[in-house]
């Protein structure tokens, strides 16, 4: 059986729709404007828990940066309240230094005093026998507890650096001699009638002292100190001794 097909026009189709009554109609526009309704209303809601979740969020943050404030705070008190036990301590101990060389300035002047009343090497004499001959019972005094002796009395001579100018005089005359140990007629003999001599050396307590410690010796018949035979292990000693008191005094 054979069915033919025959083009239909769309007007035909068009008619033969079936048109909607007027309640139909009603409905459909009822309809859509319950979707359109419904579809705000989930947007209003959507808009409501993201506001929640903002003013949420803002709160927080507030938290957040008032506790950081907080912390901030409290760390600088801190800072600073250390800063100001430091300068405190700082203080304290600028103090005691000061007192203590005022008490070392005191016992200066007291030396100097006593040196100006006595002769050149009065005071040396009495140092060295005092360290030289001890009483009994007590071992002697070897060089080296004699240089370190006199090395310590000179580094209290704080005023003018004197201390600071007889240990590098000394630290000079023991480099000459081991470093020219064949020049002993110059370098070897130290006259201590000399101005210069008695202004950076011999007017201090502990300069002539040392001068004995290492080896040198008093000519009897004048003012010079002479080196006979150069103890090398001892003079190194002394050199290494007199660098460090360099070092060490206080500028």
């Amino acid at each position: 059986m054979i069915y033919l097909m025959c083009p239909m026009r769309w007007g035909s189709i068009k008619k033969q729709r079936k048109e909607l009554t007027t309640e139909e109609k009603q409905a459909k526009v009822a309809e859509l404007k319950r979707r359109i309704d419904e579809k705000k209303a989930q947007r209003a809601a959507q808009a409501k828990k993201d506001d929640v979740a903002r003013e949420i969020a803002r709160r927080n943050m507030g938290k957040d940066m008032a506790s950081a404030r907080e912390e901030y705070d409290a760390i600088q008190t801190r800072l600073v309240r250390e800063k100001q036990a430091r300068e405190k301590a700082e203080a304290k101990r600028e103090r005691e230094r000061l007192l203590k060389q005022i008490e070392l300035d005191k016992a200066e002047r007291r030396a100097r005093k006593l040196a100006a009343t006595t002769s050149l090497d009065a005071p040396e004499r009495v140092s060295t026998t005092d360290v030289a001959a001890p009483s009994p019972g007590k071992p002697a005094a070897t060089p080296e507890m004699q240089m370190q002796t006199s090395i310590d009395r000179l580094s209290q001579y704080r005023v003018g650096n004197d201390g600071l100018t007889a240990l590098k005089t000394l630290l000079v005359y023991v480099t000459n001699v081991l470093d020219k140990p064949t020049e002993l007629d110059k370098y070897g003999k130290i006259n201590s009638a000399n101005p210069a001599f008695k202004k950076r050396v011999g007017s201090f307590i502990g300069g002539l002292s040392f001068l004995r410690a290492i080896g040198f010796e008093k000519d009897l018949d004048g003012d010079l100190f002479v080196l006979h035979e150069p103890n090398e292990p001892r003079l190194r000693d002394a050199k290494l001794r007199l660098q460090k008191a360099i070092d060490a005094f206080p500028q």
